[in-house]
């Protein structure tokens, strides 16, 4: 696998994460910040739940979505350094 291709992948799960953040703030946009018990308010108990559930499985599949890209973009910028690393020890070997 080449670096670019590495790179490119890292770039997609990046715009995944951004794209993930906004749509939950689409969805936390409509949310109802107060607490509805009343009987006659049986309807909104019911969306305020489902909107709650949305939110949780967003925040969820967000979290998990950010540790991997970082941690993808941790080993992709240590093999990138370490390749380097490499790279100029050749050269200063074969330079000798």
């Amino acid at each position: 696998m080449t670096l670019q291709i590495m790179v490119g992948s890292w770039i997609i799960l990046a715009a995944g994460v951004a794209i993930l953040a906004i749509y939950r703030g689409l969805v936390a946009r409509n949310d109802d910040e107060f607490v509805h018990l009343g009987r006659n308010e049986g309807q909104l108990v019911e969306s305020q739940a489902l909107l709650g559930t949305k939110i949780n499985a967003l925040d969820k599949w967000g979290k998990v979505l950010t540790a991997v890209t970082f941690v993808y973009g941790a080993v992709l910028a240590s093999v990138y350094l370490y390749g380097q690393f490499v790279e100029q020890s050749m050269r200063s070997t074969v330079g000798s």
